[in-house]
Parts: structure tokens; C-alpha cells; sequence
């Protein structure tokens, strides 16, 4: 699933957490019995 919304200045780890947040939202709307939830940013300190 993709999605666009401008959220500001965030790092690319938020922005990706702003997505998981938003599709859980809508699959708790939804009668699912599994979920998968994968993103690919790499964070490096």
C-alpha cells in the first residue's frame, strides 16, 4: 500500500513510522487476521 501526505521536516525513520501508524488505522478498521508490515529505510548512527 502507498500513500502521500506531506508531513514536514522529519527524518526518513519518522516519515516511515507516520506510514505504519496510518496503515494500521485502516486495517483496524478491516476484519484481518494477518498481518505484514515491512519498510525499508536503514537508519545509521
Amino acid at each position: 500500500m502507498g500513500f502521500g501526505k506531506y508531513l514536514g521536516n522529519y527524518t526518513v525513520t519518522e516519515a516511515e513510522l507516520w506510514g505504519i501508524m496510518n496503515d494500521l488505522k485502516l486495517i483496524l478498521d478491516r476484519p484481518f487476521e494477518r498481518i505484514l508490515i515491512q519498510i525499508d529505510s536503514l537508519k545509521l548512527n
